[in-house]
């Protein structure tokens, strides 16, 4: 419900917080295995939280949003033409 989602976004959001507060990090580095808006999503969160952003794509996927929005991206294998929604 409403309320007991509103308490764990506020204890989430203490526990970053804390995190934030200490110096640390945790994570120095995510690989983000998606593409589209929802990697484009983590990359922005984990940016928010100080951590670098890695984007994996196939040559089908070259020229999309989520290998931009990474800091590093890598091609991966050669991809089947078949199999891609492009």
């Amino acid at each position: 419900d409403a309320v007991s989602a509103g308490v764990f976004q506020s204890q989430w959001n203490a526990r970053v917080g804390d995190i934030l507060c200490e110096g640390e990090r945790p994570f120095k580095k995510v690989l983000c295995a998606n593409r589209g808006e929802i990697a484009v999503r983590v990359f922005r969160a984990a940016s928010e939280l100080g951590a670098s952003t890695v984007a994996v794509y196939s040559p089908q996927d070259r020229l999309q949003p989520h290998r931009y929005k990474a800091d590093e991206s890598y091609c991966v294998g050669e991809g089947k033409p078949e199999y891609s929604p492009i």
